[in-house]
């Protein structure tokens, strides 16, 4: 394990001996993976040094996976006291990768009910049912809306230019959600512009639990990544901006 307790990343974030540890399972398991040339090719067509995953290396590394879930049912329940919400968080995990870190958040509430009530978390359907079901399974891509009961976070794994997650917002608008007002977590942001592009487009909360330069910089402090990475990924986020 890491013998670090603490390291401020490039951002200005400190990240904790929870995340460092967290970080180093996610380099075990290849979340996140370096490559000297850039040789992964992503979905906007640019080959990066970085390829963020976040699918089945954690949904075959259950501990792994647990250890994600509580950090983001930690960082829901943070802002939640901050906001002054006494609701249950309900994790919306859009497919495929957000399916499992939704179920995984929620059931890290396990550990937590001599404080709070479980938080939820539901099936987001890649394809909308049409055909029958019982009004809490109505047709559409989302469960009943219930704000009274539950403040819903949108989650998914990884924003490169943010078009996803505006289909997804369309989805939400469907089935009755106020998806501009929802709060949409994003555990790995790789700071291309998908943020600021979902702010402009109207989304008024977005965070992300973390961005990749300074999971670059971790992994280079602990030996994992030469630190010339931390360069490359620097160079590479600013010449492939998507606002």
């Amino acid at each position: 394990m890491t013998k670090l307790t603490s390291l401020e990343g490039p951002s200005g974030r400190t990240l904790y001996g929870v995340d460092l540890r967290l970080l180093e399972d996610w380099h075990r398991v290849g979340v996140v993976k370096y490559s000297e040339e850039p040789s992964f090719k992503l979905k906007s067509g640019i080959k990066s040094h970085v390829y963020v995953s976040a699918r089945e290396d954690l949904t075959e590394n259950p501990d792994v996976l647990d250890d994600t879930g509580a950090i983001i049912l930690l960082r829901a329940r943070q802002y939640m006291f901050e906001v002054d919400d006494c609701r249950r968080p309900y994790f919306l995990g859009l497919p495929t990768a957000g399916t499992a870190l939704a179920q995984a958040a929620a059931g890290a509430s396990k550990d937590e009910t001599r404080v709070h009530e479980r938080a939820a978390s539901s099936i987001v359907r890649e394809v909308p049912k049409t055909t029958h079901g019982a009004d809490e399974h109505r047709n559409g891509w989302f469960v009943k809306y219930k704000p009274k009961e539950f403040r819903y976070f949108v989650l998914d794994n990884v924003i490169t230019d943010g078009d996803t997650k505006q289909m997804w917002a369309e989805r939400l608008l469907e089935d009755g959600y106020p998806a501009y007002d929802l709060d949409w977590m994003i555990l790995i942001d790789r700071q291309q512009g998908g943020v600021e592009n979902m702010k402009r487009r109207g989304i008024k909360n977005v965070m992300a639990i973390y961005n990749l330069l300074d999971i670059t910089f971790a992994f280079g402090e602990m030996g994992l990544w030469p630190k010339e990475a931390v360069r490359q990924v620097e160079q590479e986020i600013i010449a492939h901006q998507f606002i």
